[in-house]
C-alpha cells in the first residue's frame, strides 16, 4: 500500500505536468486564432442535432444542438462552419448574426467568435490540471519521506523516547488516516532535548515499537535535520 501511495504521487504529478504541457499550447492556439485570423459576419442557418450518451440509467439520452453558420471570406466566398461546441438549451438561434473568426490562409478553419466557442476546450483542459496538479503535490507532501540510507551514511545515531503515537484524523489519503510517531531525546553534552516526528505511516504502529524507543539518525551538528528509521514497521 506504501508503495502504490508513492506512485500515486509520481502519477498525478507526470499527469499533472503533461496536461500543463498540452495547456500552454492550447492557450497559444487560441490566441494566435485572435490574433491571426480575420473576422467576417455570419448567420446561423440551421442547428445539428446529436444524441448525447447518457450513462445514468435514471436518465434518457438528450439532444445536443450544434450551430451550423453561413459566412464569407475576404473573396466573397461562402463557406459554412459547424461548431464544435454543442449544448441543450441551443445557445444560438436560426436566423441570429455571429461573429466568425476563420483562417485567411484556410478559410473553411473558422470558429464562432465567443468566449465559451473560443475557451471552453481550453477550460476543461486547465480544470484538470489543476486538480491532477493539487492532487500530486499534496500527495507529496503527506508521503513525504527522508532518505533514511544517506542519514545513516552520514549522520550520528541516537535513541529516542517516544511519547506519543498519533493518528491523523485531518488527513487522508486513499481513505486512510497516517498515523505519526513524535519522540524526543535528550543531548546531556549540550543540555538540550530534540523532538522527533516520523514520516507518514499508513499500519498503527503502536505494537511494533519495542520498549518505546525508536532509532533517530541526524546529521553532524545539526539535530534539526534528521531521519527516524522506522525499517522494522514498515517492511
Amino acid at each position: 500500500m506504501i508503495k502504490t501511495n508513492k506512485l500515486l504521487r509520481y502519477i498525478f504529478l507526470i499527469l499533472g505536468i503533461a496536461l500543463l504541457i498540452g495547456l500552454i499550447f492550447s492557450v497559444l492556439h487560441v490566441s494566435n486564432q485572435i490574433n491571426t485570423y480575420n473576422k467576417t459576419s455570419g448567420v446561423v442557418v440551421s442547428l445539428k442535432e446529436e444524441t448525447s450518451n447518457n450513462h445514468s440509467s435514471s436518465q434518457k439520452n438528450s439532444l445536443v444542438y450544434f450551430p451550423v453558420v453561413k459566412y464569407k471570406d475576404n473573396q466573397d466566398k461562402e463557406h459554412l462552419l459547424i461548431e464544435s461546441t454543442g449544448s441543450n438549451p441551443p445557445a444560438f438561434y436560426v436566423g441570429e448574426y455571429v461573429e466568425v473568426l476563420y483562417d485567411p490562409l484556410s478559410p473553411d478553419k473558422a470558429e464562432i467568435n465567443t468566449f465559451l466557442t473560443l475557451w471552453f476546450g481550453t477550460i476543461i483542459l486547465a480544470v484538470f490540471t489543476v486538480v491532477s496538479l493539487i492532487i500530486g503535490i499534496v500527495l507529496f507532501i503527506l508521503l513525504k519521506t527522508k532518505d533514511l540510507k544517506k542519514y545513516k551514511q552520514d549522520g550520528i545515531a541516537v535513541i529516542a523516547t517516544v511519547f506519543e503515537i498519533k493518528r491523523m484524523d485531518n488527513l487522508k489519503v486513499n481513505g486512510k488516516n497516517p498515523y505519526r510517531i513524535y519522540a524526543k531525546w535528550e543531548d546531556k553534552i549540550n543540555f538540550k532535548t530534540y523532538n522527533f516526528v516520523s514520516d507518514n505511516l499508513f499500519i498503527d504502529p503502536s505494537d511494533k515499537i519495542k520498549n518505546n524507543q525508536v532509532t533517530v539518525y541526524y546529521l553532524k551538528n545539526n539535530p534539526k535535520k534528521y531521519a527516524m528509521d522506522l525499517s522494522h514497521i514498515t517492511q
